[in-house]
């Protein structure tokens, strides 16, 4: 389930004509570093309890040992909230309605600025999309050997796109997931919808074929967005389906 504290907080992809990056993904100058910003708002499936948080991600920077996170938001004076050597930050503390601009610093050991970042805008929605429910296969179902099954659900009103989890009851590991904006999709599937600005909130694409003898667990997350224009997303919200299983029979 949908859960970016417990993934890694989002990479998202930001083309800067200026920036220069090495194929390791290390900034090198030339630009504003890289710095990608989301506000997200979830429910959580066990407590049902919603939180929200503003998630960042940024380039590594050549040479730099430390970044500076700094918080401005709508009113006072702008504050740094942490001083780390990850290229990610979580910050818990804005609450629904509030909305903030993040700058990333990069400093060299003896703390002078290397580069420094564009603001970037963070908004937090109120949890208002519904959760997913008509979940295709039902729970505890048996699907023949050999079929691939397709999942399907009812649509959830206000929803932008859904994310579809298997995971291998065996070994733990997701098994395959997706992105789309449709309510139904086949196992295997290429992501119909690439929201590439989080593709570690939401990695996608397919590790193992099903197999006998093993239960799968599987869930699909409803997201609404504040921009249905990808390119503007600032922050989303999202509401997780029960988890249901099925396996393959004889």
């Amino acid at each position: 389930m949908f859960k970016p504290a417990l993934r890694v907080s989002a990479t998202l992809a930001v083309t800067l004509l200026a920036a220069c990056t090495l194929p390791n993904g290390t900034y090198v100058g030339g630009g504003p570093l890289p710095l990608t910003a989301l506000g997200v708002t979830q429910v959580d499936p066990a407590t049902q309890k919603v939180s929200s948080e503003a998630m960042l991600s940024w380039n590594s920077a050549l040479s730099a040992k430390t970044y500076e996170v700094i918080r401005q938001l709508a009113t006072g004076t702008a504050k740094v909230v942490t001083t780390t050597s990850n290229t990610s930050y979580t910050d818990s503390s804005l609450d629904v309605g509030m909305a903030a601009s993040f700058t990333v610093r990069a400093l060299s050991g003896d703390q002078k600025e290397l580069t420094t970042s564009n603001p970037e805008p963070v908004a937090i929605l109120k949890q208002q999309v519904g959760k997913p429910t008509g979940l295709q296969p039902a729970d505890k179902a048996t699907i023949n050997v050999g079929d691939t099954p397709t999942f399907s659900w009812s649509a959830v009103s206000g929803a932008n796109w859904y994310y579809v989890t298997v995971t291998n009851g065996a070994s733990g590991k997701v098994a395959w997931s997706a992105l789309t904006d449709n309510t139904s999709l086949k196992f295997g599937a290429d992501s119909t919808v690439k929201l590439d600005k989080f593709t570690t909130i939401f990695p996608t694409g397919s590790n193992e074929s099903i197999t006998n003898g093993i239960v799968y667990s599987w869930n699909v997350e409803a997201i609404r967005g504040d921009n249905s224009d990808l390119t503007k997303l600032t922050a989303i919200d999202v509401n997780p389906s029960t988890t249901q299983t099925f396996s393959q029979g004889s």
